[in-house]
């Protein structure tokens, strides 16, 4: 009986934790996914959402997620399913004029990088990317460019984030999060499907 009571309580915990909204989160893009701006993150603090383009404050709402339903000033905004404490996906519904429509959209928690070290020293190297069939070499522009046919590559931070930012003509189209920078390679996150995470080694 005391193991069975232990048990409900740890998942009781789990559970709690993995419900926790508060912080910053990256909503993921697809190759089918497009958003204005850009690149939205969500902030949720106390019972205040803000909503950022990258690192500019644009929005803030009131909400409230009420069994499992994300109302955003009164007005619900979709259903909130946990994958993990680190994602969650809002299914919203759209009316269109013939029939109703659900989009799905995953969101990431954002975590401060950890640095093994320095900015520049990151910038130096270029790296070998590979997630499923997409496999690419990033290289770091210091400069973000102005205009540009070709893609770029420029190392950002919100905060303790940081991000591989890619420009395409000169907008910031995607931003990959790095949770870890160490001598051998980067470890991202937030890719849009699984596996959630890669590893970028140091192109030698």
């Amino acid at each position: 009986m005391k193991t069975y009571i232990f048990i409900i309580a740890l998942f009781g915990i789990y559970t709690m934790r993995c419900q926790d909204i508060s912080g910053k989160w990256l909503q993921i893009k697809n190759g089918d996914t497009h958003s204005i701006p850009n690149v939205v993150i969500l902030e949720f603090q106390d019972d205040t959402m803000v909503q950022y383009d990258f690192d500019k404050p644009m929005f803030s709402h009131q909400f409230r997620l009420v069994d499992g339903e994300l109302f955003v000033n009164n007005h619900i905004w979709g259903k909130v399913s946990f994958i993990n404490n680190l994602r969650f996906s809002l299914s919203a519904k759209a009316n269109k004029k013939i029939k109703e429509t659900v989009f799905n959209m995953d969101y990431v928690r954002l975590m401060p990088t950890d640095l093994q070290f320095n900015k520049d020293e990151i910038e130096k190297h270029s790296y070998n990317f590979k997630w499923n069939n997409e496999e690419k070499i990033i290289s770091f522009n210091k400069d973000k460019p102005i205009y540009d046919m070709n893609e770029h590559s420029i190392l950002e931070s919100v905060g303790f984030t940081f991000f591989i930012s890619i420009y395409r003509n000169g907008i910031r189209e995607i931003v990959i999060p790095i949770k870890t920078a160490t001598s051998a390679g980067m470890e991202l996150y937030g890719m849009p499907g699984k596996p959630y995470s890669v590893i970028a080694p140091i192109n030698k």
